[in-house]
């Protein structure tokens, strides 16, 4: 087995196998993964900013950013509207939960998956936003069979 630039290469009698090492990427204050050529946001650094607006980037490392991961954003306290972009389809559970500053966000269309309690705790979103937000998350798992 070798390891070189991220890559950790098996190598078999007669051919050799390569396989991603499934750890963050970082690009400015966004940490990312890359799976089937395009990014995750797992996390952003909340110091490289204070009480701001955010334009989520729509690239990351030079792949298009289709999905917000959980937590990515979690407890970012200081800001105070986020605009996602069209690449975007995705947003995990709890991705700005605690962004308790937080008074606007501009989801686009092209999310039609959201995770459960994605701005749970952000007490200065208007409720409409909520609201609306709730009727397009995933539904909670069906109850076990009696």
């Amino acid at each position: 087995m070798l390891a070189a630039a991220g890559l950790v290469i098996l190598a078999a009698p007669f051919h050799a196998i390569a396989y991603q090492r499934f750890e963050d990427l970082r690009d400015g204050a966004y940490t990312f993964t890359v799976t089937n050529g395009q990014a995750k946001i797992t996390g952003f650094d909340t110091s490289y900013s204070h009480p701001c607006s955010i334009s989520v980037t729509n690239t990351l490392g030079g792949y298009p950013v289709a999905t917000i991961g959980k937590e990515a954003f979690l407890n970012w306290t200081s800001v105070t509207n986020v605009t996602i972009p069209d690449s975007v389809t995705t947003i995990g559970s709890a991705a700005f939960a605690h962004c308790s500053s937080l008074t606007s966000v501009s989801i686009p269309n092209s999310v039609g998956n959201i995770g459960r309690g994605v701005f749970y705790g952000c007490t200065n979103l208007p409720p409409s936003i909520n609201e609306s937000l709730r009727l397009r998350e995933r539904p909670p798992p069906p109850s076990p069979a009696p």
